[in-house]
């Protein structure tokens, strides 16, 4: 039994609610993307956000990295996994007092070339840290040797091996490398 409406009328209403369904799983989709990203944005804004004077004080022993930028032996090392909103594993974050070293997850292939890799994490992050302690170096609020530095290694296709981050400094920082990272492999695979 039809309500007066024509077989045309109930497929294309049946055509709309699918394609209005279907939209918003698709911005749903988006929504979280941007949570995501908010957090991301936060995570920096809290790293650059004000700190005491007895939290710039308090510096943590160092040891002296060996051969090959490897951390001394007798370094405690604390592996965190980065992993994505779905669990997957994208890398292991080996982190010292002063070294974090992340490796991508051995079937995880992330070109150093796709974004936002070079964009986001390298230039905005990590450069942004490097720039903001060099000026602290510049300005006698920190020493010399302990301004971050960092190295990414690649195989012959550019694809990341390693990323090893010197001097990271305090704990909001670190989180601030991991959080920012595990979210830039993410978006790389996203893109593949």
């Amino acid at each position: 039994m039809s309500l007066g409406f024509t077989e045309d009328e109930i497929k294309r209403a049946a055509e709309t609610k699918e394609w209005l369904e279907s939209r918003l799983t698709e911005l749903e989709g988006e929504i979280v993307k941007l949570q995501e990203t908010l957090s991301v944005v936060d995570s920096v804004l809290r790293g650059g956000s004000f700190r005491s004077a007895a939290a710039i004080g308090h510096r943590e022993p160092s040891a002296e990295p060996s051969q090959g930028g490897k951390v001394a032996a007798s370094e405690a090392e604390e592996v965190r996994e980065l992993r994505s909103k779905g669990g997957s594993l994208l890398a292991n974050a080996h982190i010292t007092t002063r070294i974090v070293t992340i490796i991508p997850a051995s079937k995880v292939l992330l070109s150093r070339v796709k974004p936002p890799f070079n964009s986001f994490f390298v230039n905005r992050i990590l450069e942004g840290m490097k720039s903001h302690d060099l000026d602290e170096v510049r300005n006698g609020t920190k020493a010399d040797g302990d301004a971050i530095d960092f190295q990414i290694d690649e195989d012959d296709d550019s694809n990341i091996v390693r990323i090893t981050v010197e001097n990271y400094g305090e704990k909001n920082r670190l989180d601030e490398i991991i959080n920012t990272s595990t979210w830039t492999f993410s978006r790389m695979l996203e893109k593949s």
